[in-house]
């Protein structure tokens, strides 16, 4: 908590930096609120893209609603919590609400993340080709994560493919030691083997890239708008740029949902573009309202639908943990 608080704080002083205050109020002033409402319409589109990507990654399809709501609560959580426990939000609530084994879902959200960050990588890769990158950016350390993810999706992959083989090892090991049978590691293991068997299937890897890039061309065109919205003259690639930027620094411990980390990065990426420090962090503002308010507004609604709240949610989480 005190760490996310530090972070917010720091990042907060950073961006307000020489910041013309007169500026800023009269750019949300002038600020086409109707683009706004658009932006923040298609942010659901990305929750509701992000719900479709999950469902595909079940052998028994949960309900689009459940997992909707699920991925809403996780950001609530990571909006207001201290910790970033938005993936364990995640598989506590569908493991409860629809009573899947909580070792699939945890195991269907790491392939999600994988599946992520390799397309991180990518489109990171292809900025360098359209975007002259700060020093700062270049030394992000992407470029050696990229290379770990690349090597875990490969072991996920040979993995799938090597199911009854491992199952098989795996199970036999278990056997020679004693007192291991205990602790049921066996039935956890081949409950997340039956998650990654998906991906032995070209028809699932073609359509989780495909659910994967447009969940992505949608948080550009999140980004975009609100570019338009400010009528800031930036190349349309700059949208790309700052959705990378924003992956990559809002990992950083923060205070709800990245107040001031947030608003710090929006000033850096945009500043790449020459846009004035002051019309910077009006954007990231309300680019930070769009992404966090509404849906935790609604995640707030699904959280007491499900009859929880987040010191129970945390609890319960913590436990088992």
């Amino acid at each position: 908590m005190w760490l996310g608080a530090f972070f917010s704080a720091a990042g907060l002083i950073l961006a307000l930096r020489n910041v013309n205050f007169a500026y800023v109020l009269d750019a949300l002033g002038r600020t086409s609120y109707i683009l706004v409402f658009w932006a923040a319409g298609t942010q659901f589109l990305v929750i509701g893209a992000m719900s479709l990507r999950w469902r595909l990654l079940f052998p028994q399809r949960p309900r689009l609603a459940k997992l909707f709501s699920a991925l809403l609560i996780a950001q609530l959580s990571n909006t207001v919590l201290p910790a970033k426990v938005g993936p364990l939000v995640r598989t506590y609530m569908l493991g409860e609400i629809e009573t899947i084994d909580k070792a699939m879902v945890f195991s269907t959200v790491v392939i999600e993340k994988v599946f992520d960050a390799l397309t991180l990588v990518f489109v990171f890769v292809v900025l360098t080709a359209l975007v002259p990158l700060p020093a700062w950016l270049q030394s992000s350390g992407l470029v050696t994560s990229g290379a770990i993810f690349v090597t875990l999706f490969l072991l996920m992959m040979l993995t799938a493919h090597q199911k009854d083989r491992l199952q098989r090892l795996v199970s036999q090991g278990l056997a020679l030691v004693p007192g291991l049978g205990r602790l049921n590691l066996a039935s956890h293991l081949k409950t997340i083997l039956d998650a990654l068997e998906l991906l032995r299937q070209l028809k699932v890897n073609l359509a989780l890239w495909g659910w994967t890039g447009l969940i992505w061309a949608l948080g550009a065109l999140v980004n975009y708008l609100v570019i338009l919205a400010f009528g800031i003259s930036v190349p349309s690639v700059a949208a790309l740029f700052l959705l990378v930027v924003l992956q990559i620094g809002i990992r950083v411990p923060s205070s709800l949902g990245g107040i001031g980390v947030f608003q710090y990065l929006c000033v850096l990426a945009l500043s790449v573009f020459s846009v004035d420090r002051s019309l910077a962090l009006s954007y990231g503002f309300v680019l930070q309202f769009i992404v966090f308010v509404p849906g935790s507004i609604l995640g707030a609604f699904y959280l007491w639908r499900e009859n929880q709240d987040l010191q129970k949610l945390q609890a319960a989480v913590e436990a088992s943990s």
